[in-house]
Parts: structure tokens; C-alpha cells; sequence
């Protein structure tokens, strides 16, 4: 499940962006938008002021009508290879 929110340090309160990833993950700067170019995408997101840790405040479930298609489309198509793939079945 997606969750988005933004991100403000715990410390001073400056906020760094908007940030959209899985719940639970960790923040890391690929989620944040904008995202910072001279920073590594995979590293965790710190406070560009006081260096200090981030939050997520305001955060919320993602939901995207894009998104529930697709993977709506992804089950039948699984379960379609299912189908095909049972044994006894012709070629």
C-alpha cells in the first residue's frame, strides 16, 4: 500500500518536500518530490538545515484509479497463466 505525506524534520521543522512510498519504508530520498539532485536516491532522507531526522507528517493512503486497474489487469492475467499452465492441458 502507498502512502504519501510530507516530510518535515523532527528537529527544526523544515520541510523538505512531498514524499510518496510504501507504508512501513523507510524515507528515502528516490520517494521525496522534488527530489534533491546531489543526493543518492537510495540514501535516507536528512534535514538540508540542521542535518537532523525526518517525518512524515500528514500522511495519507495513496489511492489512484491508475493503479487499481493495472493491478487489476496484473490478477487476471495471472490467473490466466494459471489456467494455461495446469497439467493435462493441450499446447
Amino acid at each position: 500500500m502507498l502512502v504519501q505525506g510530507i516530510a518535515k524534520c523532527l528537529h527544526c521543522g523544515d520541510v523538505a518536500g512531498e514524499w510518496v512510498g510504501r507504508s512501513g519504508s523507510p524515507l528515502l530520498i528516490r520517494g521525496l518530490r522534488p527530489r534533491p539532485l546531489d543526493c543518492d536516491p537510495a540514501g535516507v532522507i536528512r534535514c538540508r538545515r540542521c542535518n537532523g531526522p525526518m517525518f512524515l507528517d500528514e500522511a495519507g493512503l495513496v489511492s489512484s484509479s491508475y493503479r487499481l486497474r493495472r493491478v487489476q489487469r496484473m490478477r487476471r492475467q495471472l490467473a490466466q497463466l494459471e489456467r494455461d499452465a495446469r497439467p493435462g492441458r493441450a499446447a
